[in-house]
């Protein structure tokens, strides 16, 4: 899935540093193991850690491809704070931070998210932006897609209506394989 989403983030060169300092900060990754470790040893769900990143990372991007490709405006463009390789650095970073607040518990792991995100999130964003001012901006987008992912409360931006999606569309794919009999809405059409 790295190999899908380095190629997805191919000419968006800010978006593609972030991915790669990110999937090798021990901080991120130990968020990752501990969120894992919270959601399917003590609660018995599905992976909530390093894989579920990289499958709901590599679907925000897709998704976020057709949303450009039908015209959508993000709101980082459209507030005109960023551009489209601004974008791509937001929607990948929040997807594969969304779900580390599960590391605390289940309940309320999407303001844990923004809290333990945050600190991932401004040592990934220093040396990408070294103007404080637009760093900030960029760094509410993210937290925002982190904090919302789950629909409680509900994205304001497009970018954060990418995560709340790929997150939901990968929920269904393993109800899918779980439970073949239920039909299940093709989302990859």
């Amino acid at each position: 899935l790295g190999a899908a989403i380095r190629g997805d983030l191919r000419g968006y060169p800010l978006a593609t540093a972030a991915f790669e300092a990110l999937i090798r900060d021990p901080e991120a990754l130990a968020c990752w193991d501990m969120s894992n470790y919270v959601t399917m040893r003590k609660l018995g769900y599905n992976d909530h850690g390093r894989v579920h990143a990289y499958v709901t990372g590599a679907a925000s991007l897709a998704i976020l491809e057709l949303l450009l490709e039908g015209g959508v405006r993000p709101d980082l463009v459209e507030s005109g704070i960023g551009d489209v390789q601004d974008v791509f650095l937001v929607v990948i970073v929040s997807t594969m931070l969304h779900d580390i607040g599960n590391q605390i518990h289940r309940a309320g792991h999407e303001q844990h998210g923004v809290h333990l995100a945050r600190p991932i999130v401004d040592r990934l964003l220093e040396p990408l932006y070294p103007d404080v001012f637009k760093r900030t901006k960029i760094r509410a987008f993210i937290l925002h897609g982190v904090n919302c992912h789950d629909l409680n409360p509900p994205p304001l931006t497009i970018e954060g209506g990418v995560v709340a999606v790929a997150d939901g569309e990968e929920a269904l794919r393993l109800a899918a394989l779980l439970k073949p009999d239920v039909a299940c809405v093709n989302l990859s059409r």
